[in-house]
């Protein structure tokens, strides 16, 4: 394995352990079973998935899946930005920013570490989060778990969606005039503009 690689794969690994580490990830995992639990109703509650010309649409792996992937997908684009935005102002302020510059890695190596890093730890908590989805569905379904309708789903949604976050978040840190709080504003505004914008074609 060449130097260069080892050095690629170091700042990965550093990163995606940093941060599956942190007390917040654990608080972060438990929160994602709650929303799973949240966002699929008990079949006699009351609570609806999808309604379809005024009928309720059967719990069935189809339609759990593609709720929870759109609902969680929409939530992810916005907190998944926040979870990775921080990686090189970490660096920075607890010192491990100087280390790595008295080492041979290079500034393109530094950050494609990073992003992947970023995109591995996104993938973990979307992986998380389907995984409390099905298990919700093994106690609210209406029909068999069907554990590739889910794959599917999710991975339709959040496969496009986690290098995009993951990148946004790292040319937001690297750009100064979007780095900081600034940056962290604006790309609140331009999520909500998004959704806005998506609402108004869709209608």
């Amino acid at each position: 394995m060449s130097n260069r690689l080892l050095q690629f794969r170091s700042v990965l690994v550093m990163e995606s352990i940093l941060r599956l580490r942190r007390t917040s990830t654990l608080v972060l995992f438990l929160f994602m079973c709650a929303a799973a639990f949240m966002l699929m109703p008990e079949a006699g509650s009351g609570g609806t998935t999808f309604l379809i010309e005024g009928r309720r649409v059967l719990l069935n792996s189809a339609a759990t899946s593609l709720e929870t992937a759109m609902l969680g997908g929409m939530v992810f684009s916005l907190a998944g930005f926040y979870l990775v935005s921080n990686s090189i102002a970490r660096d920075v302020r607890t010192g491990v920013g100087r280390l790595v510059a008295a080492t041979p890695v290079s500034s393109a190596r530094y950050l494609a570490g990073k992003l992947f890093g970023n995109i591995l730890y996104l993938s973990i908590i979307a992986a998380v989060f389907m995984t409390a989805c099905m298990g919700m569905h093994l106690l609210r379904g209406e029909m068999p778990l069907e554990p590739v309708t889910y794959f599917k789903t999710f991975g339709i949604m959040f496969l496009p969606l986690i290098p995009v976050i993951a990148s946004i978040a790292l040319m937001f840190e690297c750009v100064p005039l979007l780095s900081g709080r600034g940056g962290d504003v604006l790309y609140f505004f331009i999520w909500t503009l998004s959704l806005a914008l998506t609402a108004a074609i869709v209608t």
